[in-house]
């Protein structure tokens, strides 16, 4: 058939209209049937990641909380005071993400295939945008401060050789102005959509009560437009007309009959369930200036903690050549390699976090596809995969803990592993078969890989050049813990 009959009315669509996301059936059976995505997050894959990373990203960043903020008062310089509290600041943003994550799973878990049905009341309840402005005051806490914590380490690395001053209340100061201006910014863009007055640059659209059959579902400006001039005749410069305006026509259209009519905002945060900052945006979205104004920032900061960590990385290089001056230090060299891999790590995260996204959202934005099915997605696997990582890579404590564990199971294995190698053959003689030679220096590898693979040091002083700065076991270096 090519039709499809609506559950509690019995009115006929067209069955492409079934499962297109625009809600056609008062009942919204068209949109809510087995045939369409019905849940929050669909797919338990989805659901498993987004509770997983979310207590993940909670417990992690606590403790990296706790450990900085203890650290804050053993501080014997500002560098390192404010190098210890932009760390604190980056937990905190990422403890933001964890906690918005398992909220979300929370209610998906509790609304289940219900969801569909009730969505008009979550997409426009104030939960759903406290939501969004959560996720996004959390992730762009965390960008602007390791954007900020890159700097820092870049300064500190050209001024190795200055002395690092003592805590000042001028020094106090200033960290608190730069605390309060991250804090300030993240908070503004997360709510700047939710001021009433810019209802006309963040609203996409209204929900009536479900008995005005003339405005179903999630109507926009457009669907108003055409509803309101076949009622009061062609209106000029309709694309100008507010939302207030609007309401106010729509008001005069059924004060009569209905009294005051109740309606509920569809705000910039509603645009999907998981309630993520609207990043996907087209070409006549009224916030698409905005949109990309934050997506240009973020692109801008991830650029810049780019290049100052590879400026860091050559820098560190060249200074430990020069301390070295040929000699073959080991430890040194061992710090070097593990400082470059860590910045390695920062830099292919970020990368991985930030650029397919900008890429997708240029892609959607231009009509090359939709990407509207994939908030979900991004909301809980690509984004908050940072809140996870960086606590690992920002701060030694944890990376520290599994080493030592990690080494001590090793060890433990090493003399078994020797044995199971001299049982089968593997231990090299003079006269060795060159294939078992070949099979026995690789699998000796195996086992060094896997020893060094945490064995690293990845605390305080990673590079060599880093050392004169390291005051109340903190300091401004790239790989160091704080």
């Amino acid at each position: 058939t090519n039709n499809f009959k609506c559950n509690s009315t019995n009115d006929f669509i067209a069955v492409t209209k079934q499962c297109d996301g625009v809600m056609d059936c008062i009942d919204f059976s068209d949109e809510c049937s087995g045939n369409c995505g019905d849940e929050i997050i669909d797919g338990h894959l989805l659901k498993a990641i987004s509770g997983t990373v979310g207590a993940l990203a909670i417990i992690l960043n606590i403790i990296i909380i706790m450990k900085n903020v203890l650290l804050m008062r053993k501080s014997t310089s500002t560098k390192a005071l404010l190098n210890t509290i932009l760390i604190a600041l980056i937990s905190a943003g990422d403890f933001l993400v964890g906690l918005y994550l398992l909220l979300i799973f929370a209610v998906d878990f509790s609304k289940g295939e219900n969801y569909c049905s009730s969505q008009a009341d979550w997409l426009t309840s104030p939960s759903c945008s406290t939501l969004g402005v959560t996720s996004t005051i959390g992730s762009q806490i965390s960008l602007f401060a390791m954007t900020v914590l890159s700097f820092t380490r870049l300064y500190g690395i050209k001024n190795i050789m200055r002395i690092p001053g003592p805590v000042t209340k001028k020094g106090i100061a200033k960290v608190t102005v730069l605390l309060f201006a991250i804090v300030s910014a993240a908070t503004i863009i997360a709510i700047v959509s939710l001021i009433p007055q810019l209802e006309d640059s963040f609203v996409n659209a209204m929900n009536y009560d479900p008995n005005i059959r003339l405005f179903i579902g999630f109507p926009n400006k457009e669907v108003h437009f055409n509803v309101i001039e076949q009622y009061y005749g062609r209106i000029r410069m309709k694309e100008t007309l507010s939302w207030s305006t609007i309401s106010q026509m729509v008001d005069d259209m059924f004060t009569g009959q209905y009294g005051n009519l109740q309606r509920k905002k569809v705000d910039f945060f509603g645009n999907d369930g998981v309630c993520l900052f609207k990043y996907f945006v087209k070409t006549d979205d009224p916030q698409q200036l905005f949109v990309w104004l934050i997506l240009s920032l973020n692109f801008i900061c991830f650029t810049m903690i780019t290049i100052s960590y590879i400026a860091i990385n050559l820098m560190s290089t060249k200074s430990s050549s020069q301390l070295t001056q040929g000699s073959g230090n080991k430890m040194i060299t061992d710090r070097n390699k593990t400082m470059q891999r860590k910045i390695s790590i920062i830099i292919a995260t970020d990368f991985l976090c930030w650029v397919p996204f900008v890429i997708i959202c240029s892609l959607h934005t231009f009509a090359v596809l939709d990407a509207t099915s994939w908030y979900a997605l991004f909301s809980i696997v690509i984004l908050p995969i940072n809140s996870v990582i960086n606590p690992l890579l920002y701060d030694g404590t944890i990376t520290n803990t599994i080493s030592k564990y990690y080494k001590t199971a090793i060890n433990r294995m090493q003399p078994r592993l020797t044995t199971i190698t001299s049982s089968l053959g593997f231990i090299a003689s003079d006269e060795e078969d060159p294939f078992i030679s070949r099979i026995n220096r690789r699998l000796h590898l195996c086992v060094s890989g896997i020893k060094s693979l945490f064995s690293s040091n990845v605390e305080e002083n990673t590079s060599p050049a880093l050392e004169i700065d390291n005051s109340s076991n903190s300091n401004t270096g790239p790989g160091s813990g704080n």
